[in-house]
């Protein structure tokens, strides 16, 4: 998600003999392979995405794309495994773990509408297209449950920090989570992926008010 197909340029490797390095070019070819699966799924949605679609956006042969996947759904669901990853190493990049929680909580809220308004086409892929196939909606629950573990850690930090707090049911955090889902979800499906980081203060409120709520005592 760091550079998707859509919105930097992907030049593609020189025709012919040469002296690249054979892992950097697979990786090179990869990389522009599941981009432009975010890319296609995006605009066309599972069912009518194609493996041509895929290589014609890629620049890459048929062949090329076979030595990577099976078939368009075991590239749709890598992908997402991929975005999964470079997701937490932004959202730990922008971790200061000096700060109050409250502040980690902040900065988590704003880098991720940041990274999902730096690329609205695979934000909108990753968010309201992964739900054509049980395949895919399994890697979109662990895209979730991946940010739901991210919002227990912070749970447990404000506790460690205030230790007035008390603990919060797990259905909480994950209603919590899953109403972000929803709301991202109703932004991108207007294609209005560029205004995400707006929503970070009213995210952010929502957040602190809910885990400094009146949990209960752990037995």
């Amino acid at each position: 998600m760091r550079e998707s197909a859509g919105s930097t340029a992907i030049e593609p490797l020189p025709a012919g003999r040469h002296r690249l390095d054979p892992t950097a070019v697979a990786a090179s070819q990869r990389y522009r392979i599941d981009f432009a699966a975010l890319d296609v799924l995006a605009e066309k949605g599972y069912a009518a995405a194609t493996v041509a679609d895929i290589i014609t956006s890629a620049r890459v042969s048929r062949r090329t794309f076979y030595e990577f996947y099976a078939n368009k759904g075991e590239c749709f669901v890598a992908v997402c495994a991929l975005a999964t990853r470079i997701m937490a190493e932004e959202l730990d990049a922008a971790t200061d773990t000096s700060l109050p929680w409250e502040l980690q909580l902040r900065a988590h809220i704003q880098r991720y509408l940041d990274v999902l308004a730096a690329q609205p086409g695979a934000a909108y892929a990753l968010t309201v297209q992964t739900f054509a196939t049980p395949e895919l909606r399994q890697a979109r629950e662990a895209m979730f449950d991946s940010l739901l573990d991210r919002m227990r850690g912070l749970h447990q930090l404000a506790r460690q920090q205030d230790r007035t707090l008390l603990h919060l049911p797990d259905d909480l955090l994950r209603l919590l989570v899953g109403g972000f889902d929803e709301l991202l979800r109703t932004n991108l499906r207007a294609r209005d992926g560029h205004s995400l980081p707006s929503l970070a203060p009213m995210m952010t409120r929502a957040a602190i008010a809910i885990l400094q709520s009146s949990g209960t005592a752990e037995r």
